[in-house]
């Protein structure tokens, strides 16, 4: 971040990131949304409506291409890609009354993975622009991370365990991954190659290998230097495979693994 520059990150909190269907690369920040440009090497800030400048806690992609971008406080906004702005979505503030939730997941039937401050998670659809057959799952701890498995199943992954609910049924189970003992998760991605990376507070990054159950230590390089233990609180793989990584207190990693 350089406070000089608008074309630099707007600030070191890095909260979350999607790279999109596109290969278009977002980041959300605490203070405000970014797009980085690949071809200009430059970070681009979109405006707020009101001047405001939210601490970002999620964004994800419908299958129509749309990005909800999910904020601290100010509920949740929709991304318009040309104009550079984002626009208020008036019909999910009936579903809390702080205007704190993320939107967590999309799966590819349309349903939305909706998580409030007080840790209740929800499933719905968008009926038109009505939240539509809310259901409410009850998740046995503090959720951390939902992503969606390619046959379609979705994980979930709390702070010592990862679930996985079969939308077909309706039925959550546990997904039989072996965990290290006494870690915290702190994030959860699935990459192209169906291999699932986990984040630990403070241990950095665990993989679960596509087929396999087991997790392993991952060691992770950025720039040829291996990074130390770090709490992680966000994994992408970009267009080009590459892996990033946010850390509470560091900031965004491009990384490479060896």
């Amino acid at each position: 971040h350089d406070s000089n520059d608008t074309t630099t990150i707007v600030g070191n909190l890095i909260t979350t990131f999607i790279n999109t269907r596109e290969g278009e690369f977002f980041i959300g920040c605490g203070k405000g949304l970014m797009h980085y440009d690949y071809e200009s090497d430059h970070f681009v800030n979109y405006r707020f409506p009101d001047g405001i400048m939210p601490r970002v806690n999620s964004i994800v992609e419908s299958q129509s291409g749309t990005l909800f971008v999910s904020t601290a406080g100010h509920g949740v906004f929709s991304l318009d890609k040309q104009r550079r702005e984002v626009r208020p979505r008036k019909e999910f503030e009936a579903l809390t009354d702080n205007r704190y939730l993320s939107i967590r997941h999309v799966e590819p039937s349309g349903h939305l993975w909706i998580l409030t401050s007080d840790n209740r998670l929800m499933r719905l659809r968008l009926d038109g622009d009505k939240p539509a057959d809310v259901q409410r799952i009850a998740v046995g701890g503090q959720l951390v991370d939902i992503e969606g498995e390619p046959g379609g199943s979705v994980l979930i992954a709390t702070k010592h365990e990862i679930l996985r609910f079969d939308p077909r049924t309706g039925k959550m189970t546990s997904a039989n991954y072996v965990l290290p003992n006494n870690l915290t998760l702190s994030s959860l991605f699935i990459d192209r190659g169906g291999n699932i990376d986990i984040g630990f507070i403070s241990r950095s990054l665990y993989i679960i290998r596509s087929g396999e159950r087991v997790a392993q230590e991952k060691q992770i390089y950025n720039r040829q230097f291996l990074l130390p233990h770090l709490t992680i609180n966000s994994i992408m793989e970009d267009k080009d495979g590459n892996i990033w990584l946010t850390s509470p207190r560091h900031g965004l990693f491009l990384c490479s693994s060896k």
